[in-house]
């Protein structure tokens, strides 16, 4: 109870009164034996005095260690650790030993892990890009790591990990919003700002979907999430809970996204909005060419908004340029 109220005060922007709940809970752990739980306590801890205070060599190596115990016990939140490892090295003027870790954080964009995981992922390949000051490779990383979170928000059921998702989807968006003013791109700059607002207003009502066929598997993977951790936490065998876990995922994903009623749209239906915006002829403009038989548009896909009047000549010739702002290609 202690340790999801330090996660609470941590979401909610008190950082020192995080540090107090944690601080009390993990000497409660360590009586107990409870190394899972501990490390984790540990984590939060952590990353409440990483929010209040200055960065120091005393933080990194608590968070190095932190990083490696939570490897050890095969926990998904040393993605965690490794991103607040590597962001701490790098203000300490440390940027090989930011990179090392940010790579091993990075590594879990194309695993077969949960979305969470591979949004930050994509949140560190951002981070080791901005060091290297190769702004495509951050920008395209941003819309890789908004791009998941936009398309498995319905997956994220627990409050903490809404938390963690809007988080990262913030960071990802600043780190995009700032290459572009550094390059001095005001288009760019106001697309990233509306990219990040599309997907902060595209978060669902905290109510049970209309579906009940899409409710029942939320539910199921809530409760295979909740088994997951307690089998983590006491060392028993999870692999199947794991498997279970990302094969009710993608089906919540692929539910989501074949529902005639959802009008979310995620990426494509921003790239719609792009070239709508960006184009002197409306989509559905008699002046639009029309399509050739058996062409369907480059944002077609579920939630999109499909029009008769649209050709690859002409105004929708100009999408995949328009929509490259996202990438600044």
């Amino acid at each position: 109870m202690l340790l999801s109220a330090a996660k609470a005060a941590l979401a909610a922007g008190e950082p020192g009164l995080a540090a107090t709940r944690a601080q009390v809970a993990l000497p409660m752990f360590t009586a107990q034996g409870r190394h899972w739980w501990g490390a984790h306590a540990s984590l939060l801890l952590l990353q409440a005095r990483c929010a209040s205070r200055p960065p120091s060599a005393r933080l990194l190596r608590q968070a190095a260690q932190v990083a490696a115990d939570l490897d050890l016990l095969g926990s998904s939140e040393a993605v965690q650790a490794r991103l607040l490892v590597g962001r701490l090295a790098a203000a300490l003027g440390r940027p090989g030993e930011a990179d090392t870790h940010l790579t091993e954080a990075a590594r879990n964009r194309h695993r077969r892990v949960t979305a969470l995981a591979r949004a930050q992922g994509w949140l560190a390949e951002a981070l080791r890009a901005e060091a290297a000051g190769d702004r495509r490779r951050l920008l395209a990383a941003c819309d890789r790591g908004l791009a998941i979170l936009d398309e498995h928000q319905l997956t994220l059921g627990a409050s903490e990990l809404r938390a963690q998702a809007t988080a990262h989807g913030a960071e990802l968006a600043v780190l995009a919003q700032r290459s572009a003013l550094a390059a001095a791109r005001p288009r760019l700059l106001l697309t990233w700002s509306e990219r990040w607002r599309a997907t902060a207003y595209a978060i669902p009502a905290a109510r049970p979907a209309d579906d009940a066929e899409l409710q029942a598997d939320l539910t199921a993977l809530r409760d295979v999430t909740s088994r997951l951790d307690r089998a983590q936490a006491g060392g028993d065998p999870s692999a199947h809970l794991q498997r279970e876990q990302l094969r009710l995922e993608a089906v919540v994903r692929a539910r989501v996204l074949r529902s005639r009623n959802n009008g979310g749209g995620g990426p494509w239906r921003f790239r719609y909005l792009c070239w709508q915006r960006s184009t002197r002829t409306p989509p559905c403009s008699d002046r639009a060419p029309r399509p050739r038989a058996g062409w369907s548009p480059p944002w077609t896909g579920p939630g999109s908004p499909t029009s008769p009047h649209t050709a690859r000549s002409g105004p929708t010739a100009r999408c995949s340029r328009r929509c490259a702002w996202t990438t600044g290609r």
